[in-house]
């Protein structure tokens, strides 16, 4: 009896570990730039953002003796390095997000490249933040000043000021 109840309570802990963590329609796999293609083990995903459920494509096996997921995760974007995270629960328990190594020539293009059908007030949402030759100071200027003419509510223009802070 004694082993029966063990038995089951060692099933139910394994089934319970086995669940996604991925919720419907929130990526869990990202990218800077957006758009890298992600291979799983040499297997294409798809391409960045991403919702996976990254148990699946990584089943656990027996490794030094633990049983855990193992793999290799591979982005890969025209004009940028390859950018490789080597896989283990620790890793696919959070959401995965890999920053690109890209040349100036890959980063320029895939900007250009996207096509803009933006009104007016979302070009100007983004002028701030796209004029790249602007000092820090002018950028954040320039937001400031989209949001006091309510041009953008106060939510986007924590995030673009955050934006900006950032690159320093």
């Amino acid at each position: 009896m004694l082993r029966a109840s063990c038995l089951i309570t060692v099933l139910l802990l394994l089934f319970g570990c086995s669940s996604s963590s991925v919720k419907p329609g929130k990526p869990n796999i990202t990218s800077n730039p957006t758009g890298a293609s992600v291979f799983a083990n040499g297997a294409h995903l798809g391409e960045t953002p991403l919702s996976k459920n990254l148990y699946k494509v990584f089943p656990a096996a027996w490794k030094n003796m633990v049983l855990q997921a193992t793999g290799v995760l591979t982005f890969k974007q025209d004009g940028c390095k390859d950018h490789i995270i080597e896989v283990n629960d620790y890793i696919l328990s959070q959401p995965i997000h890999a920053q690109l190594t890209c040349t100036e020539k890959a980063q320029s293009h895939q900007k250009s490249s996207v096509p803009s059908e933006k009104t007016n007030v979302e070009k100007n949402k983004l002028a701030p933040e796209a004029d790249t030759n602007a000092s820090v100071e002018e950028r954040l200027r320039k937001a400031k000043n989209l949001h006091e003419k309510g041009l953008i509510d106060d939510n986007d223009y924590q995030r673009l000021k955050m934006r900006i802070l950032q690159e320093l």
